[in-house]
């Protein structure tokens, strides 16, 4: 179902209504159901999804998802290469000397020696915006491999 919202806004509706998501994320929410589930806590649930799609028709976009392209320097290389922190603006087209990790999912958005492009800073700012948490790096700044 599209319900217009990213993942994590949609958690934060349906916890206000008692029902707890296992996995929010940007694009998806996942729900686990367990030998403890039982009928009433289905009802809320799918109540709660009745009431998010009265609530809005809006579609969300989010960035698809993109290839990495080659990266310039081994991930050791990048990691004990002189460092500078930079804007999420001005780090596109530098190399990444940092893992910087959206959670959820909890892969790898960059890994040190890999370009940082436009695609993945996007990303990383709609993560953030909606709600995501970013391990790795400032929420505002990258460290970047320094090229003196």
């Amino acid at each position: 179902m599209d319900f217009g919202r990213s993942g994590f806004e949609i958690d934060e509706i349906l916890l206000s209504q008692g029902i707890a998501a296992e996995l929010p994320a940007l694009r998806h929410i996942t729900f686990i159901l367990s030998i403890g589930t039982i009928a009433p806590d289905i009802d809320r649930l799918i109540a709660g999804f009745r009431q998010l799609d009265r609530g809005n028709s809006a579609s969300a976009t989010f960035s698809p998802p993109f290839l990495v392209p080659p990266a310039p320097l081994t991930p050791r290389s990048a990691f004990f290469a002189p460092r500078t922190a930079v804007s999420f603006a001005d780090a596109i087209d530098r190399i990444s000397a940092e893992t910087v990790c959206p959670y959820p999912p909890g892969i790898p958005l960059l890994i040190p020696g890999e370009p940082i492009t436009r695609e993945a800073i996007d990303y990383l700012q709609q993560v953030i915006a909606a709600g995501g948490v970013v391990t790795g790096c400032d929420r505002s700044s990258l460290q970047v491999v320094s090229l003196s």
